[in-house]
């Protein structure tokens, strides 16, 4: 058996098991414990076990490393990756989800960078990024609901009823889902199901997953996803304030220092 080959098999079987990404640290641990040839725990001794990885790139994808450790998994069981916490990298992130009726999402594999343009020239090594629409989006939540909801529930019924105006279903739709706790639920499913697009996209342009398209959880998340975290929690906040009644609202007082930052 080719050393990949047996390396593969042994990564797949233990990522199996788990049923999620394994770090570098434990899958070293486990390799050269396990029944694996000495061929094999030869090359591993050889020199650093991130460098061992890496030359294997072509079947399995290793995150950069953290401050803790990295993770590994097949490319086949790469939306393992979502599951442990990492996120995708922003300007990525931005490419597959954000809307603009001017310019375009491109990969520059030369440089690792996503470029928006109007159009990409021939022979340009830009790889084109489907765009991202309205209807995209809004399938992307029915399918959310579908997936992760009881069917025929008034919880459900309200959530695609809101998705039924094409102008303002994406808004009503996220005021729902703040309205219900739901918010942090639907983030984990948008998430995975943007790492899916990714790798449809990898695979039908011949590009192996990059690493670098994901980011550890210990790292800064993704500056979009982030804003959008930060506007769910401003607007149940208003939601709440609103709420209050006349004599609630008296009772609150803000010192006056507070209010000069504040203007």
């Amino acid at each position: 058996m080719a050393l990949q080959d047996e390396l593969l098999a042994l990564v797949t079987s233990l990522v199996e098991s788990k049923k999620s990404a394994v770090k570098g640290a434990y899958l070293k641990q486990y390799l050269m414990t396990s029944r694996a040839s000495q061929e094999l725990k030869t090359a591993i001794s050889a020199t650093r076990f991130r460098e061992f990885i890496q030359g294997f790139d072509d079947y399995l994808v290793a995150t950069d490393k953290s401050s803790f450790d990295f993770l590994i998994v097949p490319k086949t069981y790469s939306s393992f990756l979502t599951q442990s916490g990492l996120n995708i990298r922003s300007d990525f992130y931005k490419a597959f989800t954000q809307f603009s009726e001017t310019n375009k999402p491109y990969y520059d594999k030369e440089t690792d960078s996503i470029i928006w343009a109007a159009s990409s020239t021939a022979g340009s090594p830009l790889i084109p990024i489907p765009n991202a629409t309205i209807d995209l989006e809004i399938d992307r939540r029915k399918r959310f609901v579908s997936d992760m909801l009881s069917d025929n529930t008034p919880l459900s019924d309200e959530l695609l009823e809101k998705l039924s105006n094409r102008t303002t279903g994406l808004t009503d739709f996220s005021s729902a889902l703040s309205k219900h706790l739901l918010h942090n639920k639907w983030m984990a499913y948008k998430k995975a199901s943007v790492m899916k697009s990714i790798e449809s996209w990898a695979k039908a342009n011949d590009l192996p997953i990059n690493s670098s398209w994901y980011i550890q959880s210990d790292s800064q998340v993704p500056s979009n996803q982030l804003g959008l975290q930060e506007s769910h929690r401003f607007s149940r906040f208003i939601e709440k304030l609103s709420s209050l009644s006349e004599d609630d609202l008296k009772r609150i007082s803000v010192p006056l220092d507070i209010v000069k930052k504040i203007i």
